[in-house]
């Protein structure tokens, strides 16, 4: 209980500085350039960002400061590479409505950050119908190419699977590490992580020409629930993918602990931000009104994928879809 109460007065204290943040103070430039130096970000660098652009309070500029701080913490040797995705909801939902995916004009539904990415002068994109990924570089081209002849979208001829042999950083702007998780679980081969079977979709590329190419479709909500050893007498525990892997923002402590995850009983996970920390392999900080991580790519690969094959390996009977849905557990 102590905890908990300790963990709900530091959300309130941040929340009370967003507002503030949000009414009075700018978020600079000069600020985000010196943040991410702090954060151990550097000239050469490759950095995936992850963002809640409207987290950050009043930024001025809007979300070109950003991507300019950014191009100025890596240098013109830096890569920069964010998601682009062209859905908001589902794959299957927008696969089923057989939109046209144009790699010169669909914008990114992932945030307003990422769009104004995807306009930016020399910015490249993957061509994938929902999946797709920007990124401006020298890194740009080997990340990018091939992204179309993948079957699964997340595997290791993609962006993401490119990420971590590429020496990458993960940088999360008040908000988890998204889509590289996916990657994890496709290396583990994640019980229902794809329905069966494949789709088709329609794409045209740089150049105006059309084609079709065939993807995997990730299935919705099940794959976010990772099932652990039970604690308290109860037979199993759950975690969110994402919470499971590392809770960031710190602010979802108070939260996870409501909605009734017993993440508190497991110390691998509940304490895995100061682990990673004392290894050199993350770094947090303020930077406005949100909070700001940085995840070293193969590091953390490294650290979690035997830890979860373990986990699949010992429940991966466990993972029937029909079980996992009566469970209405909550996402959040």
């Amino acid at each position: 209980m102590e905890n908990f109460r300790h963990a709900l007065k530091n959300y309130l204290v941040k929340r009370s500085k967003y507002y503030t943040y949000q009414a009075s103070t700018p978020l600079t430039r000069y600020k985000i350039v010196k943040t991410l130096r702090g954060m151990e970000l550097s000239p050469g660098d490759l950095v995936c960002v992850h963002s809640s652009f409207s987290s950050l309070g009043y930024v001025e500029g809007g979300p070109e400061t950003v991507i300019e701080a950014l191009e100025e913490v890596v240098g013109a040797s830096g890569t920069i590479m964010m998601p682009t995705f062209s859905m908001s909801g589902s794959m299957l939902s927008y696969l089923d409505s057989e939109e046209l995916f144009d790699i010169r004009r669909t914008p990114s539904k992932v945030g307003m950050l990422t769009e104004a990415f995807r306009k930016w002068p020399g910015v490249r994109r993957s061509l994938h119908p929902t999946n797709s990924v920007a990124a401006k570089g020298p890194l740009a081209h080997d990340l990018l190419a091939g992204h179309q002849q993948s079957v699964r979208p997340f595997g290791l001829e993609t962006p993401f699977g490119r990420l971590a042999p590429f020496g990458g950083k993960i940088l999360m702007i008040n908000t988890h590490i998204h889509s590289f998780l996916h990657h994890v679980q496709d290396l583990v081969n994640f019980p229902n992580l794809y329905l069966n079977g494949t789709r088709n979709a329609r794409v045209i590329d740089e150049k105006g020409v059309e084609s079709t190419i065939e993807t995997r479709v990730m299935r919705a909500r099940i794959p976010y629930y990772l099932i652990l050893p039970g604690t308290d007498g109860f037979r199993e525990d759950h975690a969110l993918l994402h919470d499971y892997a590392l809770i960031f923002p710190e602010k979802r402590k108070p939260a996870l602990l409501h909605a009734g995850f017993r993440l508190n009983n497991h110390p691998a996970i509940w304490g895995r931000q100061d682990f990673l920390k004392a290894k050199k392999l993350f770094y947090t900080a303020d930077l406005g009104a949100a909070r700001v991580g940085l995840l070293q790519a193969d590091s953390f690969l490294h650290e979690i994928l035997p830890e979860m094959e373990s986990l699949l390996t010992r429940f991966r009977t466990f993972y029937n879809i029909e079980r996992i849905q009566g469970l209405d557990l909550p996402y959040m």
